[in-house]
């Protein structure tokens, strides 16, 4: 480039061109980043207030049997309203999938729509441990369950909130049976929300994404 080039491309406006050039293509970027995610607000749903520590989330995505031979586990139906298994869409709070944005960080389950009143079924074969509480402000959807699975399941466990618990601890249940009944969570919020159960897995102590296991 020869040295009249340079100063031109010195000169004040064309850096100016230039920052407002780079400027409007961060912001696309930005705007593309997060098309089509409403406003979404903080919640604790992920965190219950007696909770041990959890290890790192991992991701999962196949489920291999420990002889090499692939099997797909597939969970039973959760919500007796809905004979099929059905992750809450985009709403006024946000979206109900696995990694969907929670402020500063990601939603760590999904949420399985649910109507109010419905009863709610294990998803796998469990024993009962113990009532569970995403929220410890002790209001009407601040109830929820923890199971660990059986047979087949050994070595996963369930948190599944805004469920009023209807079975004892230490108790076994079958996938579908029957393990509580769905609050109205949803009335608990000023702007529309759908109501829905919150599925939480883990699997050998680590968390994962529960989608591949909703219906199969």
């Amino acid at each position: 480039m020869s040295t009249l080039s340079i100063n031109q491309f010195l000169r004040p406006i064309h850096v100016r061109h230039y920052l407002a050039y780079l400027t409007n293509s961060l912001v696309s970027i930005a705007s593309f980043i997060h098309q089509g995610e409403p406003e979404d607000i903080i919640d604790k749903e992920d965190y219950e207030a007696d909770n041990v520590n959890e290890p790192k989330a991992l991701a999962l995505f196949d489920d291999s049997e420990e002889d090499g031979r692939s099997r797909r586990r597939c969970f039973a139906q959760i919500c007796s309203s809905h004979t099929r298994n059905r992750i809450r869409g985009s709403d006024a709070h946000g979206s109900g999938a696995w990694g969907a944005p929670r402020g500063s960080r990601t939603h760590r389950g999904i949420d399985v729509i649910c109507n109010a009143g419905s009863s709610v079924y294990a998803p796998f074969s469990a024993k009962v441990i113990r009532e569970s509480r995403p929220y410890g402000n002790g209001k009407p959807h601040d109830t929820g369950i923890y199971m660990e699975g059986t047979g087949d399941w050994t070595g996963y466990a369930v948190m599944m909130f805004y469920v009023t618990k209807g079975i004892g601890n230490g108790a076994s249940v079958s996938a579908r049976g029957r393990i509580g009944s769905m609050t109205n969570m949803a009335a608990q919020y000023s702007r529309g929300m759908t109501n829905h159960i919150h599925v939480q897995l883990y699997r050998n102590g680590g968390i994962v994404n529960p989608t591949p296991y909703l219906n199969c």
